[in-house]
Formats: C-alpha cells, structure tokens, sequence
C-alpha cells in the first residue's frame, strides 16, 4: 500500500470510529430543535414542579419542610412555572411528598446552575452511561465499531435523551441502574483479550462491584421497584460464586437503600413519600403555608382515597390485557415508537445466554410484568410523560443483558424508526396550536396517528373530556376547537380524533352539524368504515344536517377509570368537515350520543299559554306565553345552531303521508338559561287553505330539527278551525290583522 492509501485507510478508519458519536450530536441537535419547537417547553408541573421545588429548598434552606418561603419562592415563578408541587402531611408537619434521593444529589447543581444544573446532572450520568456502556460491551463482543453503535444507538433513538431535560428523577434513574449493573458485573464479561484500557481497569477494580451497589441503591431509593434490579447482580455473583463480590455488592446495595429511606424519613417524616397523606397544590387550590394555610388543609383529607395504589394489586385481567397491547404499539407509550432497539436488545440477549443475560432477562420481564399486572391503569407512569417513564430502567437492563451488539441491520432499523418519530414529533410540535398540558403535544401527527390511543389511562395531557349525553367524550388532539356544549371544525385542519366511551349497545352516533359552506360533507371515520354525509343548504348560504351514522364493532372494551365494575365499550373516531372547491371553512357540531334527540340537553315547559281556537285564512297575529327551559343547554337564536319558537299546523284527519303547515319562527330577544323562565310572543300566520287543523307549538333547532320529533311531545298543543272569513271569533287570543297577502 502506498503511503497516500495508508493515510486515507487511516483517515478512513478514524471517521468510522467517530462516525456513531457523530450521529448521536445529530440526534441531541434534533432534540434540541424539538425542544426549541416546542411552544410550551417552559411549562413544569406535578413531579418536576416538585423536584425543582425540593432541590431548591434543600439548596436554599437545608430542608425539605414547606414553609412560608416556599411558598413565597414558588408564588413568584409566572404563571406556568413550577406552581403545582405535591406535598404530604405528617406527624411531623407539611413536607414535599418525593423521594428525597434526587433533590439531595441535585442540590449542588441547582445551587450553581438552577435548573439548568439539574439537566446537566442527567445529561453527565447519561453521558457516562456512554462511556461506560461501549467500554463494557466491547468486552464480549468482537466486533468494536459495533459496540459503539449498539450504546450510542441504545440512547439515540429512545426517549432517553428527551428525559434529560426533564428535571425529575427518572433520567438518573435509568442512567443509575446502567451504571450500578455495568460496574457490578463489569468483570464477569470478559471474552476477548483486549488492550487494556482505563475503564477496563475501573470495571475490573475491586471497589466496581461496591460503587455500582451503592448507584443501584440509591436507584431504589428513588423508586421501590427498582430495588429488584439491585438485587440482580448480587443473585448473579451467588450463582457465578463470585461470594466475595457477592457480599460486597449486598452491603453496598443495602446501606444506600436504607440512606435512601432514611432521608426520606428523616426530611420528609415517612419512609415512604408516596403512600403518606399527599395531595397536589396549585394557585387555584392555595398552599398549606403561610396566610390562608388552614382554608386548604382539608384538601389532603380529600387525597386520601387515592393514595393507597400500589399497595396491593389492582389484578384487572381486561385491562392488563389492553395495557400490554398499548405497551408494545401504543400511541403515547409503546416500545416500536419511544425505544425501538428494546426488542433487539432482548433478542440478542437470547443468543448464547450466559447466566448474566438470563438473571437480567429475567429480571426486566419481571419489571415489566409488574407495571402491567400490578397497576395496569397507571403502568406508564402518571399523566406528564414521554414514552412509558416507568420502562426506563428496564431499558437500562436490556443495555447490560446481551452478550453481543444487535445486526447492523438492527440498529439501522431502530434509526429509521427514531427519524420518523423525530419528523412527525417536530410537525405536531410545529404544526399544532398548543393546548394547556404540554406533555403530549409531539403525538398528533405522522406515525403517532398510525397507533392506537390509550384508553385505558384515566389522564393523559392533552386531552380534553366532555360529558355529553350520558357519555365521555374525549378529544385526543388540538383539531377540534372544544366549548362547552360542542366543538368546531374546520375544513383546513386534520380529522379530529374522539374517543366516545359508553355502556349502551345501539353502534349509533349522532350530531347536529351545522357548516358555514354551502355544499359541506361531514365525515366520519372508524376503525374500519367512513361514512360521508352531504349537509343540506340551509337557505342561508351555509348547509346543516342532522348526521345518523352507524359505526362499526367497538375496537376496545374494557373497564373504565370511573367505574371498574361496568364493562364500557370505547370507539375511536376522527370526523372532519370536506368541501368540494377546498374552500376553507368551519363547521359546528353537537354531540347527541345515544339519542336520537338529547332531550336533556334542550327541554321546555309551557308555565302559562292560551292557544287559540280559530283562524283567519292567510292572516298573521301574536300568542303571549310563558315557557320555562328544563334542559341543561341554554336557548339562543343567535347561536350558529340557534333555538327559535314556532309551530306546526298538522291537516285533521292527520295522516302518515300529510306535511304539516309551518308557521313563521319566533326568536329569543336573550339568551335562556337552565331554569330560567321566558315571557315572549309568539308570531302566527295562518295557512291560506280552509281546514281542521292540529297545531303543535314547540322549539326548533337550526330551523329544521323539532323538538315533537325527537322527544314525541310537543310545548303545546290544540286544535283550530282554520276559516275564511274576517270574524273575529268570542275569545280569540290572536290579533288578526291584513299581511298583505302570503
């Protein structure tokens, strides 16, 4: 070889060493780029609102207590910083309800750097988790350009490196066990005789085994399920009779476990945080400190109910069932989208297992059935997440368990799957109007939509739910635009997605839609059909409907949050408003469930009304009347679907086939709300044809749905004789007078 080819073979193999540390900055610049995207980025709340809040309270007053200057510092954040902290009372007063483990670790870099300090802490353990990783699996595989790309590969394409800028424990949580597991059994991987390098010799010291314990340790002081991953490696040594190491792993392992508790309850005045009498605090709440403290004390005593999860376990078949299927492909948690190499990782781990990669197999299929058997409703991790937040230390395992790196081909795989995640997350994130929890904002649009949404869990961010109808309604992305009794479309925007939750069997769906084009289509979609309905013009320049559609089988059913005895039936729908020139335009819908008319939605009563008797052919007059409104929506005839009064005059005798005369429509000069009662004047035009007739007086909706056809009674009713003559009849309540013709 000539000395230019040795140099650019040198060259060569310089850029392939460096080339999978180059990949992962892209992948930190494209988090970077997300988190920039992000509108809401700066909001914190529930867990790290409290980790900031208890870092900050052990740097500045060397406790955990909260107290008057707690409260004053966390007032003085703006409005979307760290205001909601969940506290606990005890014996021994009002303290911060988590683990006292991370605030202790994080108060020296909150000190120097705020939060900004917390992030580099995640972003250091993660960091060595790198180093530490490539230098660990290197030693067992041959291969070392792919050592390097598995960990690199390992922590670029998850979730992990989102979690870094998350300041709540679960980042150094994962980075903890990966570090605890690699300096444990570092030395019990040895194949290939390698040149030694400085983290060879850490991983080959005596005191690794005695470090690691003391991560893994304080890993389970952070969250008690992670204490079966401590014990891992100790069962490893015992089998491997390595007793020694065995005994030095056990202590180390078990004094930073009881220094985990103990600074629990020493700072804090229990043991364990999350099962005292806890409750989340918010402006809206107030806080148990300082004026006003006593008016909010009761709001513990309110929280109590639902602190005993996890105490025993929830044992829900159906639901476990559901909560492993959204394990493995769910929208917000599934392992194909936030940790695609997971399953390669424990497929290598299943070629030649040695008694490591069996232990830690072992140990992370235990983890995980945990999660989904013992508290399958919350297998996830709470409401504020990215991914499942619970599974990150037993990715942490699925790193240390394989003897050899995942194919080239894997990892290639698990990198295509991490750039698409990344695309559609900036386009949600980008392309979206922020909503109020910002948790879940990077999971409407591009892959997120191909998977299911979960609805086993009783919150996720981002949503929004409507009772309506008997039914939850639960809108799961930003397009629809959400009030109180409906919600809007618009033609421009995405299919919105619903998941509509009821115990009745009828498939039916129903609503009143009332578009502002002429020629709108409202359209529905199921899991397995789409029905397309044509709105009919509303003489206004806009088109209206009352849509019926049947949808298919229910695709989940299972029991809900609010009621774990009844077995409801989920359907997931997107609806969406098309028009025919890709005009832009809007639509308002009205959900009405399982009716066919929601009569508890618009109901009246007549309190006072004297129909007359006899009418004048084509002549006009006014009825007074009285009208309560019993429902639960309000009348407005300004509403784009507005609520007039009119009536109806039915030919006698009545027939099947007859149409009715419609009389003019009467409207509101004000809203009526609930309960409230009405004085108004209604409008008459009396029909040019001789006759007997029915006349039915009632409430229209959109000018073309009556309320007689939904509910089968009308406001009022009585029969009227119909002549032409200009006698006014003895007792005629209508002033008669010439319309002029009509």
């Amino acid at each position: 070889m000539t000395a230019t080819g040795r140099i650019l073979s040198s060259r060569n193999e310089k850029f392939r060493v460096i080339l999978p540390w180059l990949v992962l900055g892209l992948a930190i610049g494209g988090q970077l780029l997300l988190l920039a995207a992000r509108q809401t980025a700066s909001l914190v709340s529930g867990d790290e609102g409290t980790y900031l809040a208890m870092a900050e309270s052990l740097a500045r007053d060397r406790d955990l207590e909260f107290g008057a200057e707690d409260r004053r510092r966390i007032e003085s954040y703006p409005k979307g910083g760290r205001q909601a902290v969940i506290l606990q009372k005890t014996d021994s007063g009002i303290t911060y309800s988590k683990p006292a483990v991370y605030p202790l670790v994080g108060a020296i870099p909150f000190a120097v750097g705020g939060q900004a300090g917390l992030v580099a802490l995640n972003a250091v353990a993660l960091g060595a988790v790198l180093l530490l990783g490539v230098a660990y699996l290197r030693r067992s595989e041959q291969d070392q350009r792919l050592a390097s790309w598995a960990v690199v590969t390992f922590v670029g394409t998850s979730v992990l490196l989102s979690y870094v800028a998350w300041t709540m424990s679960d980042s150094l949580q994962a980075s903890f066990v990966a570090l605890g597991l690699i300096l444990c059994l570092g030395a019990e991987r040895q194949r290939y005789e390698l040149e030694r390098r400085r983290l060879d010799r850490l991983l080959e010291s005596r005191f690794a085994p005695l470090a690691g314990a003391v991560l893994l340790g304080l890993a389970a002081g952070m969250r008690y399920p992670n204490a079966l991953i401590g014990l891992l490696p100790l069962a490893i040594l015992v089998l491997r009779r390595r007793i020694g190491r065995a005994v030095i792993t056990g202590l180390g392992f078990g004094v930073a476990l009881l220094f985990a508790v103990g600074a629990n309850l020493l700072m804090e005045g229990a043991p364990v945080p999350h099962k005292a009498l806890r409750a989340t605090f918010n402006p809206a709440v107030g806080y148990p400190a300082g004026e006003g403290a006593q008016e909010v004390l009761e709001h513990f005593e309110t929280a109590q109910a639902t602190e005993q999860m996890g105490l025993v376990p929830q044992l829900e078949p159906r639901v476990s069932a559901y909560a492993s299927a959204y394990f493995l492909i769910g929208r917000h948690t599934g392992l194909l989208i936030y940790f695609p190499l997971a399953v390669f990782l424990g497929l290598a781990a299943t070629r030649r297992p040695d008694t490591v990669g069996v232990v830690l197999l072992f140990g992370a299929a235990s983890l995980v059935f945990f999660h989904l058997v013992w508290m399958p409703r919350n297998y996830f991790g709470g409401a504020t997440f990215v991914g499942n937040r619970y599974f990150l230390t037993t990715y942490a395992l699925l790193l240390v368990a394989p003897l050899r790196a995942p194919s080239r081909r894997a990892l290639a795989l698990a990198w295509t799957v991490a750039a698409v995640v990344f695309a559609s997350s900036l386009v949600s994130a980008t392309g979206n109007p922020a909503l109020e929890e910002p948790s879940q904002s990077h999971a409407y649009a591009g892959i997120f939509r191909l998977f299911p949404y979960e609805t086993t869990a009783p919150a996720l961010d981002g949503r929004r739910d409507r009772y309506w109808s008997d039914e939850l309604v639960r809108f799961v992305d930003p397009h629809a635009r959400v009030e109180e009794h409906g919600f809007r479309l618009n033609s421009a925007s995405p299919p919105a997605e619903l998941v509509v939750t009821s115990g009745r069997a009828d498939r039916m769906l129903r609503f009143l839609v009332q578009s502002d084009h002429p020629e709108g289509t409202f359209v529905v979609r199921d899991w397995l059909r789409r029905h397309r309905v044509a709105l009919e013009p509303d003489g206004r320049g806009g088109s209206r409907g009352f849509v019926e559609v049947r949808t298919s089988a229910p695709l989940r059913r299972h029991p809900y949050w609010w009621d774990t005895n009844t077995s409801l039936e989920a359907w997931s729908i997107r609806v969406s408003l098309d028009t025919p020139d890709e005009e832009e335009s809007e639509a308002e819908v009205r959900y009405f469930g399982p009716y066919r008319f929601a009569r508890k939605f618009y109901s009246g009563e007549v309190i006072e009304i004297e129909l007359p008797q006899r009418g004048n052919t084509g002549r006009r007059g006014l009825v007074p009347l009285r009208l309560r409104n019993s429902g639960w929506r309000y009348w407005a005839s300004g509403d784009p679907v507005p609520i007039h009064l009119s009536y109806r005059l039915w030919p006698l005798p009545r027939s099947k086939h007859a149409e009715p005369f419609v009389g003019p429509t009467t409207e509101f000069a004000q809203r009526v709300d609930p309960g409230a009662e009405v004085d108004v004047e209604m409008t008459l035009r009396w029909p040019r044809r001789e006759g007997r007739y029915e006349m039915s007086v009632d409430l229209v909706v959109g000018g073309h749905e009556w309320f007689e056809d939904w509910t089968g009674t009308p406001l009022a009713k009585a029969r009227v004789r119909v002549v032409d003559t200009l006698e006014k009849p003895p007792g005629e309540n209508s002033e008669v007078a010439d319309d002029g013709g009509g």
